[in-house]
């Protein structure tokens, strides 16, 4: 099942993501952020399909939020967590603590749990 979450910045940015895949389609659809350096956005996007690219520019020169690279502090509480070890190779997770936003080039992007969707 997956999850809707609220994406917001300490900058004003503030906006609604859909995490994970639904019911019908969680063997081929993994929906996660990512960033993307060739626009400079934050984009969802479904890693289960290659090349792993940018839904506004089709960039491929993205990281997934997953990458401790983007992390600037953990949080404590889980906002998302999915087993792709078997897709990916990784378990993916998403918490509540202060990403990179690049907007603003800050870490203050942080995640919130709102919904589940199927």
């Amino acid at each position: 099942m997956g999850a809707m979450a609220q994406a917001s910045c300490g900058c004003g940015y503030s906006g609604s993501i859909r995490l994970g895949g639904g019911m019908l389609n969680f063997e081929t659809v993994c929906l996660f952020p990512i960033y993307c350096r060739t626009c400079q956005t934050l984009q969802t996007t479904n890693l289960f399909e290659s090349p792993v690219k940018c839904n506004k520019c089709d960039g491929t020169d993205v990281t997934v939020y997953d990458d401790p690279e983007l992390l600037g502090e953990p949080g404590t509480r889980k906002v998302f967590s999915w087993d792709t070890e078997k897709q990916l190779g990784r378990v993916l997770r998403l918490s509540d603590g202060r990403y990179l936003y690049p907007a603003c080039g800050q870490m203050r992007l942080r995640f919130q749990r709102t919904a589940s969707w199927d």
